[in-house]
């Protein structure tokens, strides 16, 4: 991992240096601290999948239930997202060659369900129904990115990569319509370590006022539940991966 972060991270040098020689030679007020505000929007890419298998019960899940239960497609929704926060870093600029770091915090709105509603496959009155939910959700996001890129008079186009961190909240819930009704739930909340890059550009409109344009994905990797029924019929477990898109603008403040 440590080895595609460094290659991510001067891909986007090695572009823009490719691209824009003449560039390096202009001057540049993007030296030094900063801070400012973003807002944006942000696009889930969650997935979110649940499998069942027998208990440890006397009484277990037929065989041929678990294979109809897991076989089934899942419905399932995403949301797209406000996002939206505050972020500062430092700049290093010579000769128009830029390299920066950056840390930023604000709201990131990623979420996911994932419903299956299967039907025995045995012949039964009343019917037995098997009822799954997944949910997997995230609000905020944290970030610590170097920054790599070419620094005009009055422009700024850079690549980004680095550390992520997330609050991972999961959830899976079991019900069946057996009398009496079987359920089982689980939840979490995990503080997840994940990476982010992308691409921006920023054009100052003065010496300290800037504006920018940036894209970022995120990768949270992937979190789980593991839920029993109290008499051990059966036993359901969750995977869902996280990660984001994040469209935003910004302004800063360089002092």
């Amino acid at each position: 991992m440590t080895h595609r972060l460094v290659l991510a991270a001067a891909a986007p040098a090695i572009v823009l240096c490719a691209a824009f020689p003449a560039m390096a030679q202009q001057q540049t007020p993007w030296a030094g601290w900063y801070v400012g505000a973003n807002l944006g929007g942000v696009w889930g890419d969650a997935s979110a999948s649940v499998m069942t298998g027998p208990g440890t019960g006397a009484v277990v899940i037929p065989p041929a239930d678990v294979s109809a239960i897991n076989g089934a497609s899942s419905g399932s929704s995403s949301t797209s997202g406000f996002t939206g926060g505050v972020e500062g870093g430092f700049n290093w600029v010579n000769q128009g060659i830029l390299f920066g770091i950056e840390s930023d915090w604000g709201a990131m709105d990623i979420s996911q369900d994932a419903h299956r509603t299967v039907n025995s496959t045995f012949t039964l009155t009343p019917p037995l129904v098997y009822n799954l939910h997944n949910s997997v959700h995230t609000d905020w996001v944290w970030t610590l990115r170097p920054r790599f890129g070419f620094a005009g008079a009055d422009w700024l186009v850079y690549g980004t990569v680095g550390l992520a961190v997330t609050d991972v909240k999961n959830s899976l819930t079991y019900a069946d319509t057996s009398t009496p009704g079987r359920t089982a739930s689980a939840s979490s909340s995990d503080t997840k370590t994940g990476w982010v890059g992308g691409l921006g550009a920023a054009y100052a409109f003065t010496p300290q006022w800037s504006v920018k344009g940036e894209w970022l994905y995120t990768d949270f990797g992937t979190v789980s539940a593991t839920a029993a029924t109290p008499d051990g019929f059966v036993t359901t477990r969750s995977e869902a991966s996280v990660r984001g898109n994040m469209f935003r603008v910004g302004v800063d403040y360089r002092f």
